[in-house]
């Protein structure tokens, strides 16, 4: 999120655990325009709108479900990174040192 906001970007990051969470508002707090944390589900709150990119560190058992969240909530043309696991069934269009894009 930090290389994200320093090349301009808005970004959202959402945590379930209120130690990470909070970490990661410390960690962030130089970019705090740019860069908003919520400590909640991701799986229960929607994309913002026209969000057109994606970076997770999701375990395997995870990766179908993301997709199929992703499908249906993504800008056309959104990209999603994953760090070390692949969407099954999906073929990235770029992967260099276990990162993974994918375009929906």
């Amino acid at each position: 999120m930090i290389e994200a906001a320093r090349r301009g970007m808005v970004c959202y990051g959402y945590e379930l655990n209120p130690l990470v969470f909070f970490a990661s508002k410390l960690r962030t707090l130089k970019y705090r325009n740019q860069i908003k944390i919520y400590c909640r589900d991701y799986w229960q709150t929607p994309l913002p709108e026209n969000t057109k990119g994606v970076f997770v560190f999701l375990l395997d058992p995870f990766m179908e479900r993301l997709d199929n969240k992703l499908s249906s909530e993504m800008s056309d043309g959104g990209r999603l990174v994953s760090y070390t696991f692949k969407i099954p069934n999906k073929k990235a269009i770029k992967s260099k040192n276990a990162m993974y894009l994918y375009k929906y």
